[in-house]
């Protein structure tokens, strides 16, 4: 239920961005209410790092996502040079696929040269800047991997998510820092979904999620079309 919930404002996100014009209330109200979608599957990546006996057939899932999702994901967003956006600004599935590599060093018992691991690491958060949700979509996996590791209360993990939204915007464009706030503090609303909302495994569909993520992008797409 979750995860169905998640993939719902995502899609009115999608749909307010598609075909409303910006300046409507509409637009507004549906950009706001697709904000509590990230953290919701940010959060569920970070089950699926603690949970999956396979870290790579599960990396390799969302990275086969990722690529499906690409194209309609740039036309979706329609930033004026497709071909310049479809290879800059990723789809976040990147962000995602980024969040577990960085999760991976940083729980790995291996003992990696550390002047190797500073260099993957950066690697893999300047990845996740030309992606959708940026390093702050990454932080929010990390996030949430630690409060499900040391089972913090939903007060606190609020308070987490908060900060961190707060510290981001801030420090990554202060002109704007206000107006971003503004609009990212529905996230907030995803912890007390996640914390009371039940998340019972989906017995069948298995890959739905996989599939949907580029599938209603691209229906969204035609239907701009017509």
């Amino acid at each position: 239920m979750l995860k169905i919930l998640a993939m719902i404002t995502m899609v009115i996100d999608h749909l307010a961005l598609a075909f409303l014009p910006s300046s409507s209330s509409l637009y507004l109200v549906g950009r706001l209410i697709g904000r509590i979608a990230m953290p919701i599957f940010a959060y569920k990546i970070a089950c699926g790092f603690i949970h999956t006996s396979n870290l790579k057939r599960y990396a390799y899932k969302i990275l086969l996502m990722t690529l499906a999702a690409q194209i309609p994901f740039t036309l979706l967003n329609n930033r004026g040079n497709f071909a310049a956006e479809l290879l800059t600004h990723w789809n976040i599935g990147l962000t995602f696929l980024s969040a577990l590599g960085v999760l991976y060093l940083l729980t790995s018992p291996r003992e990696e040269h550390s002047l190797l691991r500073f260099i993957m690491l950066f690697i893999l958060f300047i990845t996740a800047s030309h992606s959708d949700y940026g390093i702050y979509g990454l932080a929010m996996v990390i996030l949430f991997y630690y409060c499900i590791t040391y089972k913090t209360s939903m007060l606190l993990s609020t308070l987490s998510v908060g900060v961190l939204t707060i510290l981001y915007y801030t420090l990554s464009d202060p002109a704007l820092a206000g107006y971003m706030i503004k609009m990212q503090l529905p996230a907030l609303l995803a912890v007390p979904l996640i914390h009371y909302v039940p998340d019972n495994k989906m017995k069948r569909g298995k890959y739905f999620f996989y599939i949907f993520y580029p599938l209603h992008m691209f229906i969204i797409v035609i239907l701009q079309f017509y």
